[in-house]
């Protein structure tokens, strides 16, 4: 089967005719959507998509050096030199959206955390329980823990930030 492809004709200034594939273009653009897909998509693996970029920027300096060295053709080269510019930004991002994500972040005032500080407590209650403790016992020692909770707050946030991560 074969494929028709649209070209636009170029005429250059020493009478030179070249034709600019289209259907390379729009397929171009095609894989520039998929990777925006894959960017937007938080389950797909990071260096996927950075090998899809590199792969991008491979077609557009495989297209650069098939240009040949014709001065009328600097348009064109220019227009590829900005395509690799702009993959290249977009990997960079990636790579600084992916480091960010791994970041070891604790945000105190955050819903998850207070949730699992929550389940923690809980489990602890659980185990006084479970040991034998006395209720009165057990309610003594929960509202102990509040109380240093509510005084050593501050002094266990300002450690924390002092481990390098942000709260």
């Amino acid at each position: 089967m074969s494929k028709i492809i649209e070209q636009d004709i170029v005429v250059s200034g020493d009478g030179t005719v070249s034709g600019v594939s289209k259907t390379l273009v729009q397929e171009r653009v095609n894989k520039v959507d998929l990777i925006c897909e894959k960017i937007a998509d938080p389950n797909y693996d990071p260096a996927e998509v950075s090998l899809m970029i590199a792969a991008e920027i491979a077609h557009v300096a495989r297209e650069m050096t098939r240009g040949g060295s014709d001065p009328s053709e600097a348009w064109r080269l220019k227009g590829y030199s900005e395509q690799i510019k702009a993959f290249l930004a977009l990997g960079k991002q990636l790579n600084d959206a992916d480091v960010l994500s791994k970041k070891d972040i604790l945000n105190f005032d955050g819903a998850r955390f207070a949730f699992v500080l929550d389940a923690v407590v809980n489990l602890f209650a659980t185990a006084l329980k479970e040991a034998g403790v006395e209720e009165s016992q057990r309610t003594s020692i929960m509202k102990h823990y509040k109380d240093l909770m509510v005084i050593n707050e501050k002094r266990i946030r300002q450690d924390t930030d002092k481990l390098g991560g942000r709260r």
